[in-house]
């Protein structure tokens, strides 16, 4: 079982540093999302004040928000595969 263990942690250590890569090149992309959240082309409308901001926190916070889930999922797994710290044993 422990050599299961260490499997589990290193696929989701290589899990967490694709997803950690992935958010952060989308937030870097973040006034891209801004600039082009009402279209191109000749027929776009443009959005201003309340509306704008909700359309661009729907453009780029659900797809966010669909990167993190599993990058939770991902920590909370490698924590259920650590092993129990004993009682009574230094950590040095």
């Amino acid at each position: 079982m422990p050599r299961f263990a260490a499997v589990v942690r290193v696929c989701c250590l290589i899990g967490k540093i694709v997803l950690l890569a992935v958010f952060v090149n989308w937030v870097a992309a973040a006034p891209l999302v801004w600039i082009v959240r009402d279209g191109l082309g000749p027929d776009t409308i443009d959005t201003v004040g309340i509306k704008a901001v909700f359309k661009f926190l729907v453009q780029w916070g659900v797809p966010a928000l669909i990167i993190t889930l599993p990058l939770f999922g991902l920590l909370w797994i490698e924590r259920r595969c650590q092993p129990a710290h004993s009682v009574g044993q230094n950590d040095e």
